[in-house]
Protein backbone atom coordinates (compact mmCIF):
# COMPACT_ATOMS: atom_id res chain seq x y z
CA UNK A 1 0.00 0.00 0.00
CA UNK A 2 2.74 2.31 0.82
CA UNK A 3 4.60 1.36 -2.52
CA UNK A 4 1.02 2.49 -4.32
CA UNK A 5 0.65 6.04 -2.59
CA UNK A 6 4.31 6.91 -3.22
CA UNK A 7 4.14 6.26 -7.00
CA UNK A 8 0.40 7.92 -6.62
CA UNK A 9 2.25 10.90 -5.32
CA UNK A 10 5.54 10.85 -7.83
CA UNK A 11 3.42 10.82 -10.54
CA UNK A 12 0.62 13.81 -9.46
CA UNK A 13 4.46 15.39 -8.94
CA UNK A 14 5.84 14.42 -12.12
CA UNK A 15 2.03 15.33 -14.35
CA UNK A 16 2.34 18.60 -12.51
CA UNK A 17 5.49 19.93 -13.83
CA UNK A 18 4.58 21.13 -17.55
CA UNK A 19 1.64 23.05 -16.45
CA UNK A 20 4.31 24.78 -13.72
CA UNK A 21 7.02 25.33 -16.74
CA UNK A 22 4.36 26.94 -18.62
CA UNK A 23 3.25 29.46 -15.64
CA UNK A 24 6.19 30.73 -15.34
CA UNK A 25 6.95 31.23 -19.31
CA UNK A 26 3.40 33.57 -18.68
CA UNK A 27 4.66 35.10 -15.78
CA UNK A 28 7.55 36.87 -17.09
CA UNK A 29 5.22 38.61 -19.65
CA UNK A 30 2.25 40.87 -18.16
CA UNK A 31 0.35 40.45 -21.12
CA UNK A 32 -0.38 36.86 -20.87
CA UNK A 33 -2.87 35.24 -17.78
CA UNK A 34 -2.24 31.73 -16.38
CA UNK A 35 -4.71 32.18 -12.98
CA UNK A 36 -7.74 32.58 -14.15
CA UNK A 37 -8.72 33.69 -10.38
CA UNK A 38 -6.64 37.06 -11.34
CA UNK A 39 -8.42 39.53 -13.59
CA UNK A 40 -5.88 40.11 -16.71
CA UNK A 41 -4.21 43.50 -16.63
CA UNK A 42 -4.01 45.38 -19.85
CA UNK A 43 -2.46 48.71 -20.62
CA UNK A 44 -4.17 51.07 -22.62
CA UNK A 45 -1.04 50.45 -25.33
CA UNK A 46 -0.98 46.95 -26.07
CA UNK A 47 -2.31 45.26 -29.09
CA UNK A 48 -2.70 41.91 -27.70
CA UNK A 49 -3.20 39.90 -24.85
CA UNK A 50 -3.00 36.00 -24.15
CA UNK A 51 -4.38 33.55 -22.10
CA UNK A 52 -2.45 30.63 -21.08
CA UNK A 53 -4.77 27.84 -19.85
CA UNK A 54 -3.53 24.13 -18.83
CA UNK A 55 -5.29 22.14 -21.06
CA UNK A 56 -5.22 17.79 -21.63
CA UNK A 57 -6.57 16.80 -25.00
CA UNK A 58 -5.99 13.26 -24.48
CA UNK A 59 -9.15 13.37 -22.56
CA UNK A 60 -11.16 14.69 -24.80
CA UNK A 61 -11.29 18.36 -23.33
CA UNK A 62 -10.35 21.80 -24.66
CA UNK A 63 -10.93 25.24 -24.17
CA UNK A 64 -14.04 27.11 -25.81
CA UNK A 65 -14.85 30.37 -25.76
CA UNK A 66 -18.35 30.93 -24.51
CA UNK A 67 -18.28 35.14 -24.56
CA UNK A 68 -16.32 37.66 -24.64
CA UNK A 69 -17.26 41.64 -25.71
CA UNK A 70 -15.75 42.05 -29.48
CA UNK A 71 -16.43 45.77 -29.24
CA UNK A 72 -12.82 45.47 -26.82
CA UNK A 73 -11.33 42.48 -27.75
CA UNK A 74 -11.24 40.10 -30.85
CA UNK A 75 -10.07 36.51 -30.81
CA UNK A 76 -7.41 36.28 -33.23
CA UNK A 77 -6.10 32.81 -32.46
CA UNK A 78 -5.90 29.50 -30.38
CA UNK A 79 -3.11 27.03 -30.33
CA UNK A 80 -2.16 23.70 -27.76
CA UNK A 81 1.31 23.53 -26.85
CA UNK A 82 2.15 19.91 -26.07
CA UNK A 83 4.16 18.79 -23.02
CA UNK A 84 7.86 18.32 -23.55
CA UNK A 85 8.11 14.79 -25.68
CA UNK A 86 11.42 14.19 -23.85
CA UNK A 87 9.74 13.64 -20.46
CA UNK A 88 8.08 10.79 -21.94
CA UNK A 89 4.74 11.01 -20.33
CA UNK A 90 2.10 9.54 -22.76
CA UNK A 91 -1.47 12.09 -22.05
CA UNK A 92 0.78 14.49 -20.05
CA UNK A 93 -0.99 18.06 -19.81
CA UNK A 94 -0.04 21.22 -22.30
CA UNK A 95 -1.21 24.72 -22.62
CA UNK A 96 -3.98 25.78 -24.71
CA UNK A 97 -3.28 29.30 -25.64
CA UNK A 98 -5.60 32.57 -26.52
CA UNK A 99 -4.62 35.49 -28.45
CA UNK A 100 -6.98 38.36 -28.06
CA UNK A 101 -6.77 41.41 -30.12
CA UNK A 102 -7.24 44.93 -28.40
CA UNK A 103 -10.06 46.88 -29.81
CA UNK A 104 -8.44 50.32 -29.04
CA UNK A 105 -10.17 52.11 -30.77
CA UNK A 106 -13.83 51.36 -29.24
CA UNK A 107 -12.69 51.38 -25.71
CA UNK A 108 -12.04 54.18 -23.14
CA UNK A 109 -9.69 53.88 -20.03
CA UNK A 110 -10.64 52.79 -17.63
CA UNK A 111 -12.74 49.85 -18.99
CA UNK A 112 -13.70 46.38 -17.36
CA UNK A 113 -14.60 43.56 -19.64
CA UNK A 114 -15.19 39.76 -19.35
CA UNK A 115 -13.98 36.50 -21.30
CA UNK A 116 -16.16 33.83 -21.01
CA UNK A 117 -14.24 30.36 -21.19
CA UNK A 118 -15.58 26.69 -20.52
CA UNK A 119 -13.15 23.88 -20.02
CA UNK A 120 -15.59 20.81 -21.83
CA UNK A 121 -15.64 18.08 -24.14
CA UNK A 122 -17.17 18.86 -28.05
CA UNK A 123 -20.47 17.10 -27.68
CA UNK A 124 -21.32 18.74 -24.34
CA UNK A 125 -23.53 21.74 -23.87
CA UNK A 126 -21.94 24.85 -21.59
CA UNK A 127 -25.35 24.44 -19.16
CA UNK A 128 -23.94 21.21 -17.63
CA UNK A 129 -20.26 22.99 -17.69
CA UNK A 130 -18.50 25.35 -15.41
CA UNK A 131 -18.37 28.88 -17.38
CA UNK A 132 -15.06 29.98 -15.92
CA UNK A 133 -15.68 34.18 -16.07
CA UNK A 134 -12.26 36.04 -16.41
CA UNK A 135 -12.43 39.51 -15.71
CA UNK A 136 -10.38 42.12 -17.79
CA UNK A 137 -9.19 44.98 -16.99
CA UNK A 138 -8.48 48.14 -19.11
CA UNK A 139 -6.27 50.85 -17.61
CA UNK A 140 -3.76 53.48 -18.25
CA UNK A 141 0.17 53.12 -18.00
Amino acid sequence: MKKLFVSALALSTVVSLPILAADDKADKNPMQLTDLNKPLQVQADQDEVTLRLPANRTTGFSWYLVGVDREVLSPEKMSYEAPNAKNGLVGAPGVSVWTFKVNDDNMTVPTVSTIKMAYMRPWESTKSTAVKSIRVVFSKK
